[in-house]
C-alpha cells in the first residue's frame, strides 16, 4: 500500500506520514513538497490514498487532484489546508474530495478518516532484531532519525490527546519544560522558514508554543511520539538513553535551583550558548547565566572540587 502527502511544510508532511502509519504501520508513504515532483511521481493505481495541500511553492494542490481525477475516479483524495472559507470548499466538491480538513486539524478526525479509507495491511510488519553496538547503530542513523526518546509520563499523555481528549496547554507546557527531546523539537518548528516568517527567533518553549499555537503544538508533539513509537526500540540504547534522560532531568533541576538563588530567570535566554556552556565557558565575554550553567554542570558530573569552588566564585553570591 502507498500514500502520497503533498505539503510545502515539513512539520505538517511529518505529522501526516506518522498518522498513516500508525494506522497502517506496512504503508509506504511517499511525501513532496511541489506539484511537479508529485506529478511525476503519481501513475494510475500506483497509490491507494493522496494528501494534499492548497497552497504550494509552484502550484494550487488543487491541480494535482485534478491531474488525478481525470484518469482515476476511484482513489481516495484528501485536501489538508489552512483554507476554510466556503469558496474552498466548493471549489473542489467535483473532484469528489473524500475529507476536507483546515489546518490547524484534530488528530483523531484524521485518524478516523485514514481508517476508513485506507485499505487493511495485508502483511504484518517484519521485525528486526539490532546486533549492533551502540556506536555503530548511532553512526549509521541519518539526521532526521537521531531522535532523543520522549519521557514515558509525557508520551502517555500524548497518547490521549491522539485519541481526542483535551488537556490544558498550560499543563503540558509545564510538562514539556522537563523533556529536552519536546522542547527542543517545538524550538525547532517554530523557528523553521514554516513558521519564523519575520519574527525574531524564539529561545524558549513559552514563546514557541505561543508562535505555533495550542492544536499546532500539540500536533507536532503527537507526530514526535508516534515516530518512536513506530519504531523498534533497540534494549541497550534504550538503557543508554534513559540514563541520558536521568542526568539531563538531573541537571535540569539544578540549574533551576542555582539560577534562583542567584536571582536569574531559570528560563532558557540564549539557548544555545546555555547549551554550550554545560561542556565549557567562552573564553571571552562570558554572561552569569553560562557560570551558572558550568556550575551546575561540574556539581553534577562530580568533577574536582576546585573547579567547583571556582565556579561558585565566578556566579557570584548564591
Amino acid at each position: 500500500m502507498r500514500v502520497m502527502i503533498l505539503d510545502d511544510d515539513p512539520w505538517i508532511s511529518d505529522l501526516l506520514k506518522q498518522l498513516v502509519l500508525s494506522t497502517r504501520p506496512v504503508a509506504q508513504v511517499d511525501c513532496f513538497t511541489n506539484v511537479a515532483s508529485a506529478l511525476d511521481a503519481w501513475q494510475p493505481s500506483t497509490y491507494q490514498l493522496v494528501m494534499a495541500d492548497w497552497n504550494l511553492p509552484d502550484a494550487p494542490g488543487v491541480n494535482r487532484l485534478q491531474r488525478i481525477r481525470e484518469k482515476d475516479q476511484d482513489t481516495p483524495l484528501i485536501m489538508v489546508t489552512g483554507r476554510a472559507d466556503r469558496d474552498s470548499v466548493l471549489a473542489v466538491r467535483s473532484l469528489r474530495i473524500s475529507a476536507f480538513f483546515t489546518k490547524p486539524f484534530q488528530v483523531s478526525r484524521v485518524v478516523q478518516c485514514l481508517e476508513a479509507l485506507l485499505p487493511l495491511d495485508v502483511r504484518p510488519r517484519a521485525t528486526t532484531i539490532n546486533t549492533e553496538d551502540l556506536i555503530s547503530y548511532l553512526s549509521g542513523l541519518s539526521v532526521g532519525e537521531l531522535d532523543l526518546p520522549l519521557l514515558a509520563s509525557i508520551k502517555e499523555k500524548l497518547q490521549l490527546c491522539y485519541g481526542g481528549a483535551l488537556l490544558d496547554l498550560r499543563e503540558l507546557a509545564n510538562d514539556w519544560q522537563h523533556d529536552p527531546a519536546l522542547y527542543a523539537h517545538m524550538i525547532a518548528a517554530a523557528n523553521s522558514a514554516a513558521y519564523l516568517g519575520h519574527s525574531q527567533p524564539c529561545t524558549n518553549l513559552n514563546a514557541a508554543l505561543t508562535r505555533l499555537g495550542w492544536l499546532t503544538s500539540v500536533n507536532l508533539a503527537i507526530s514526535q511520539s508516534l515516530r518512536q513509537t513506530t519504531t523498534q526500540p533497540n534494549a541497550m540504547l534504550m538503557t543508554f538513553a534513559q540514563a541520558h534522560l536521568d542526568d539531563a532531568e538531573r541537571l535540569a533541576e539544578r540549574v533551576v535551583l542555582l539560577a534562583q538563588q542567584c536571582g536569574l530567570d531559570p528560563a532558557p535566554l540564549v539557548l544555545r550558548e546555555l547549551i554550550g556552556a554545560i561542556y565549557a565557558l567562552p573564553p571571552m565575554q562570558v554572561r552569569r547565566e553560562q557560570v551558572v550553567m558550568r556550575f551546575a554542570a561540574a556539581m553534577n558530573n562530580g568533577e574536582p572540587e576546585a573547579d567547583i569552588e571556582r565556579l561558585q566564585r565566578l556566579a557570584g553570591p548564591t
